[in-house]
């Protein structure tokens, strides 16, 4: 294997990391079990990139729906494509795909596409189930407002109507008492808009059409 030292460091240093946290896992899922609590290991890593720092979210599901949000934030894309290879097996991954609608566009958008790329290959995603793991933003709008006319205003109500309906603070609550999306930022938002039509397209509908 060749890899650049100046950016990424020894690659068995990886593995001996991922090994210590699978453990880590491990050790935390049997002492859940012993005191009768339920994980559910299903979760999505939804990433809303950028050309130099990237909004994520980890989100758990029980198959039927989103049941919690685990992290989120916004982190350097480098610290987030070191992160990602420690995700493999643990979530599944998908990231927000750039698309053209025939006008022209700035560097930015093609350096993001590099970082979109970037990042699934870090994920595991193989190139012939990379489109699996894309979300278009012309989907989340479908998906959750049911408009392609649809804003980030119109995404995030909609989104506090399905999870934190009567929440104060458009669902994130007070300190004193958090609610579903307490911490979120914009970019928060927008990850979780990813996540959310990953789980309503993919993962769910995946689930239906194999009890038919």
């Amino acid at each position: 294997m060749f890899y650049n030292v100046e950016h990424y460091p020894d690659p068995t240093v990886w593995a001996a990391e991922r090994s210590i946290k699978r453990k880590a896992r491990a050790a935390l899922a049997a002492r859940a079990k012993s005191k009768g609590m339920k994980r559910l290991n299903n979760r999505i890593l939804a990433i809303d990139p950028g050309t130099t720092h990237s909004g994520f979210v980890i989100v758990e599901h029980d198959g039927n729906e989103i049941v919690q949000v685990i992290h989120k934030g916004k982190i350097q894309n480098e610290a987030l494509l070191r992160e990602l290879p420690y995700h493999v097996g643990v979530n599944e991954i998908t990231v927000e795909m750039v698309a053209s609608y025939g006008m022209a566009v700035g560097r930015e958008v093609f350096e993001t596409c590099v970082w979109i790329g970037r990042f699934l290959q870090a994920g595991g995603i193989l190139p012939d189930n990379t489109e699996k793991h894309l979300v278009y933003r012309i989907d989340e709008k479908s998906n959750l407002c049911h408009s392609a006319k649809a804003n980030d205003s119109n995404i995030i109500q909609a989104l506090v109507d399905r999870y934190a309906t009567g929440q104060p603070n458009r669902g994130k609550g007070t300190k004193k008492n958090p609610g579903f999306f307490y911490g979120f930022s914009a970019d928060a938002w927008q990850a979780m808009a990813v996540a959310v039509t990953y789980f309503d397209t993919r993962v769910k509908s995946e689930k239906v059409g194999e009890s038919q």
